[in-house]
C-alpha cells in the first residue's frame, strides 16, 4: 500500500524583532553609503543610500540619493530622486532646502532626455542594468543624454534589447512586441532534437538480511540534535524579545547611540543566532524524519521505493514523503 505523509518544521516566527533588525541594517547602509560619497564613490553611494530607504523608507534619504547620482553622472535617476524627495517631504521640506533642491532639478532638467516604453503588460524592463519597473508605464522615464543607452527586456530567458540615445527635452520611443520573441524551430525538422532523458533507474527489492539499522540510529540523532537546536533557538529569539520590548521606547533604531547602540548589536546577535539554530535544526528534523521511516522500512524487508519532495513557505519547511510502506 502507498502512503503519504505531509510534515511540515514551523520556524519560529519573530514578529516584532525584524523591524528593530531592519533599522540596524538601515543604519549600518547609511554609515557605508556617507564613507563611500566622502571617498568619492558616487555610484557605490548611490546604491547603498537606496538599499538603506529600502529597509526604512525616510523621505529624507531621497535627497542623499538624488546627491550620489547626480554626482555619479545618472541625471534621469537624480531627476526622479529629488522630485520623489520634495514630494514625499511636502511642507516638512525646509525653504532653504527648497530653493537648493529646486535648482538642482532646473539644472538635470538641461541634462536630460525621456524615453517611453511601450511593452507587454507585465513586462520586466531593465534599464543599464537597473531595474525600472513593469508594463506598462505610466510616464516616460528621464535618462541622461549624449551617451547610448541598454534597455532590456525580459528576466533573463529571451531576454529582448534595445540600443536609445536620448535629446535634451525630446521624448523618444522604445516599443517591443510580444511577437519580437522567436520561437525555436521544431527540433526534429533541424535534426537537432534533444536526446530523450535516461529512463530512471527501478530499483530493486531489499534483499539485504536484517541486522542493526544504522539509518534509525543515525535518524535519532538528528532528531535529538534538532530538537536542542529548537530549543535554544526559542531561548535566543526570547532573550531578543525581550531586549526588543525594551530598545522600543529608548531609540528609533538609526537614532540609537551609547549603551542602546550597544544592546541593540547584542540583540542583533542574538536574532541571527536564532535563525541560524531554527533553520539548522528545522532541516536536521526532517533529514531525521526520513531516515527513522526508510530504517523502519528497511528492517520489515519491503521494497525500498521512497521519495521526498521539499516544501518551503513563509515561516516554514518540510516536505512530502512517499512510498511503500
Amino acid at each position: 500500500m502507498k502512503t503519504s505523509f505531509l510534515f511540515v518544521v514551523y520556524l519560529f516566527l519573530l514578529t516584532v524583532m525584524p523591524a528593530r533588525l531592519h533599522a540596524e541594517d538601515a543604519q549600518d547602509f547609511y554609515e557605508q553609503a556617507l564613507a563611500a560619497f566622502e571617498e568619492l564613490r558616487y555610484e557605490e553611494a548611490a546604491v547603498l543610500f537606496q538599499k538603506a530607504y529600502d529597509i526604512k523608507p525616510t523621505w529624507k534619504l531621497l535627497f542623499n540619493i538624488g546627491q550620489s547620482l547626480a554626482a555619479a553622472k545618472d541625471y534621469g535617476r537624480a531627476l526622479i530622486a529629488f522630485e520623489r524627495y520634495l514630494a514625499e517631504g511636502g511642507d516638512d521640506v525646509t525653504d532653504t532646502r527648497m530653493a537648493e533642491v529646486d535648482q538642482e532639478l532646473g539644472r538635470l532638467r538641461k541634462l536630460v532626455g525621456y524615453v517611453k516604453i511601450t511593452a507587454p503588460a507585465g513586462s520586466r524592463i531593465v534599464i543599464d542594468g537597473v531595474h525600472r519597473g513593469t508594463a506598462p508605464f505610466a510616464s516616460e522615464i528621464p535618462l541622461s543624454i549624449g551617451v547610448e543607452h541598454t534597455v532590456v527586456m525580459g528576466d533573463g530567458d529571451g531576454d529582448l534589447t534595445r540600443a536609445i540615445t536620448v535629446r535634451v527635452g525630446v521624448t523618444s520611443e522604445v516599443r517591443f512586441e510580444e511577437e519580437d520573441r522567436k520561437e525555436p524551430a521544431d527540433a526534429m525538422e533541424k535534426g537537432t532534437a534533444p536526446l530523450p532523458e535516461p529512463a530512471p533507474v527501478q530499483a530493486e527489492p531489499n534483499m539485504v538480511a536484517r541486522g542493526p539499522a544504522p539509518l534509525r540510529v543515525g535518524g535519532w540523532v538528528l532528531v535529538g540534535v534538532a530538537g536542542a537546536l529548537l530549543v535554544s533557538g526559542g531561548i535566543t529569539g526570547g532573550l531578543a524579545l525581550s531586549m526588543d520590548r525594551d530598545l522600543a521606547d529608548r531609540c528609533d533604531g538609526i537614532d540609537c547611540s551609547g549603551a542602546d547602540w550597544t544592546d541593540a548589536q547584542k540583540m542583533r546577535s542574538l536574532g541571527v543566532a536564532t535563525d541560524v539554530m531554527l533553520g539548522v535544526g528545522g532541516a536536521l528534523a526532517i533529514a531525521g524524519v526520513v531516515m527513522l521511516v526508510a530504517g523502519t522500512k528497511r528492517e520489515r524487508n519491503t521494497a525500498d521505493h521512497v521519495s521526498f519532495r521539499p516544501l518551503a513557505a513563509v515561516g516554514c519547511a518540510g516536505g512530502w514523503l512517499t512510498g511503500e510502506f
